[in-house]
């Protein structure tokens, strides 16, 4: 009995994603991904991993490489922020759209370096928040119950930013816990590359596909364009708005120290 996610791939480059008890995608023709849902009402989950691994390993077999970030832009220039899991970067890119950003994508993020230069697509302009979160953003809660894993979807379509925007940083965030002070450094060499490639969405997958190499040279190019910032914000939901105050002012203004 199949318990854990399988992937597969065949010579004409089709993949099979299969997540037990929840649906099956096959990516065919590098455009057109089929969803089988396994379990009764199961929609709802079914569509929550196919924002994850099908598109991002269909981004792949288009030559974008998928980037597990929040992407917002300002000024017609866009950021990547990465944190670990439930580090609360959505709530953290939602106070700073409150400021002047807007939102392009989260969760999956598609760097195209097709045009010499590092561009992320647009994704879907859907993100899911806990209700602490909504209210700690003075944000409404949406009606209904809230999907899996207790979060609620929000659309952040008045924000919205649809078109493909030219990066200027990556900022990898971590809140400042348990005393520690506030940081922004500027990553140089290979801690800057070291750093952009945790982002990276399903390097084995890439692999498997001929493409890892590629995206590695890719994300080099990239790091010698533009900063990549090493930082510690202020943390917890009651210190939201200083932390989206102080990340702001070292996004845009600061740049780190070398």
């Amino acid at each position: 009995m199949l318990t854990r996610p399988l992937l597969q791939l065949d010579e004409q480059g089709s993949l099979l994603f299969h997540v037990p008890g929840i649906a099956t995608y096959l990516l065919t023709d590098r455009a057109k991904i089929t969803l089988s849902v396994r379990a009764e009402g199961g929609l709802p989950r079914a569509l929550d991993f196919l924002g994850d691994v099908p598109v991002a390993a269909l981004c792949m077999q288009v030559g974008l490489i998928p980037l597990s970030a929040v992407c917002l832009s300002y000024r017609e220039r866009s950021y990547l922020f990465w944190s670990p899991p439930g580090t609360g970067k959505t709530s953290l890119a939602m106070a700073l759209v409150h400021r002047g950003f807007r939102w392009v994508a989260d969760g999956l993020c598609a760097l195209d370096m097709k045009r010499g230069h590092p561009l992320i697509q647009p994704g879907f302009p859907v993100i899911k928040l806990w209700s602490d979160s909504l209210e700690a953003l003075a944000m409404s809660r949406p009606q209904g119950e809230p999907g899996p894993g207790g979060r609620f979807s929000v659309s952040v379509a008045p924000w919205y930013d649809g078109e493909p925007r030219q990066l200027a940083a990556i900022a990898l965030l971590l809140p400042a816990r348990g005393g520690l002070a506030t940081r922004c450094q500027r990553l140089q060499g290979g801690a800057a590359f070291a750093g952009a490639a945790k982002l990276v969405t399903l390097p084995a997958v890439a692999r498997a596909l001929g493409a890892e190499a590629g995206f590695m040279q890719s994300l080099a190019q990239v790091v010698t364009r533009v900063p990549v910032l090493d930082l510690l914000h202020p943390a917890g939901l009651e210190k939201l708005d200083e932390a989206a105050d102080w990340l702001m002012q070292q996004i845009l203004f600061g740049q780190g120290t070398d």
